[in-house]
Order: structure tokens, then sequence, then C-alpha cells
């Protein structure tokens, strides 16, 4: 998908991680942690499942929470690591 700009993975902003599978990088729009899997579809199980594990290792989830709800980018999976709101 040319046009889509989790597909391009430009490297506009901090990286924190990159694999064959998916990257983790400061959404631009939001300025917190997201994960994006790097083909345009949804992650098969496995993956999802390395998806996250890496963000457990990466970021404290005591004070993180992992927030699937996309608002902007609709087609390409990704979710965000926000900061828990009591």
């Amino acid at each position: 998908m040319n046009d889509c700009p989790l597909c391009k993975a430009d490297k506009l902003t901090h990286w924190y991680y990159e694999d064959d599978i998916f990257w983790i990088a400061d959404c631009k729009e939001c300025k917190v942690p997201m994960v994006v899997i790097r083909a345009h579809r949804r992650p098969i199980q496995d993956e999802l499942e390395l998806m996250i594990k890496k963000v457990h290792e990466l970021f404290d989830m005591k004070t993180n929470v992992l927030d699937f709800n996309n608002r902007k980018i609709l087609k390409h999976f990704h979710f965000h690591v926000r900061k828990f709101k009591k």
C-alpha cells in the first residue's frame, strides 16, 4: 500500500525496536510509543504475542496500558502504549 504512512515506515520520530515482523516508534500524532506490523494485514496470533512481549520488555506496564483503538489510520494494524490513567 504505497499511500499508507505505516507501510512506508519513515523514521520521523524516535524508534525503539524493529525487525522483519514489526516496529515500535513514537507516534507522530500522539507522541507515545506505537507498535506497527510491517505487513498491511492483521497479525497472526504468534506475531501479536511477540509484539506484546516486546512491549513488556521495553516499557513499564505498571504505568502503561495497550490501546488497540485506532483513531486515524484504520486500515493498517497498530496499537499504542499509553500512560495508565487512574
